[in-house]
């Protein structure tokens, strides 16, 4: 992505060999959203990449029929031998130059007060920042509560089927600050931890080079991916 005054010119690239490509455009969308809602508002152009292996374009029937379905008109395309890649720079350019014009159109328009509170307050929730949170702690339970609009709006909105949404929340977890608050205030092995209504536990890294972890208490089961 990059940005050239006002205007912002955005490509998502997907790539078309992981195993839920639609699950991951929608990942990378909602975390857009909840770290930079201005940012997740503006028009963007998707390229499904890596058409050049036979897995990526088996899929890309059942990837396109998903966003179209949406009303999203998505591109293929291949880094590596640069089939379609004329294609997704020239939809670039011309949302560039959509955007340019809406632009000049809305510079001479001055929006009207806004006495709808109510709307105010909603809006002004669903565009909270996923860095923006309170953490509280009941030490008689070893609970800890971690409360905030952004965060909890992640969870509602996250698709759990997706096979990476667990290894996700834990990046964005650590992305946000969550994870460094709770150690600096002192979170223990085996404590409880309550974000948007969902119970995790925690766990300690035994690698100091790699970030400690929730688990999802009801399927503590399922062994956490770790990352560096």
């Amino acid at each position: 992505m990059t940005q050239e005054g006002t205007t912002l010119k955005k490509v998502h690239v997907v790539d078309g060999t992981s195993q839920q490509p639609e699950y991951e455009f929608d990942a990378i969308r909602l975390e857009l959203e909840l770290f930079n809602p201005e940012l997740a508002e503006k028009p963007y152009v998707v390229a499904y990449n890596k058409m050049d292996l036979p897995e990526a374009s088996e899929g890309w029937a059942v990837f396109e029929e998903s966003l179209q379905a949406r009303g999203i008109e998505p591109f293929c395309m291949s880094a590596l031998t640069k089939e379609g890649t004329h294609e997704v720079v020239c939809a670039a350019y011309e949302l560039v130059r959509k955007t340019r014009e809406a632009v000049k159109v809305a510079e001479g328009w001055t929006e009207p007060v806004n006495l709808n509170h109510v709307a105010d307050k909603i809006q002004k929730e669903r565009s909270a920042s996923i860095t923006e949170f309170e953490i509280t702690h009941h030490g008689s339970s070893n609970t800890w509560h971690v409360v905030g609009s952004g965060l909890e709006r992640f969870i509602q909105m996250t698709n759990w089927r997706y096979v990476d949404s667990e290894r996700r929340f834990q990046h964005v977890l650590e992305a946000c600050g969550v994870n460094r608050s709770l150690i600096n205030l002192g979170v223990k092995e085996g404590d409880s931890v309550i974000v948007g209504g969902m119970e995790w536990v925690w766990h300690d890294s035994s690698d100091t080079s790699r970030p400690s972890t929730l688990r999802n208490k009801s399927t503590d089961s399922v062994k956490w991916a770790e990352w560096k």
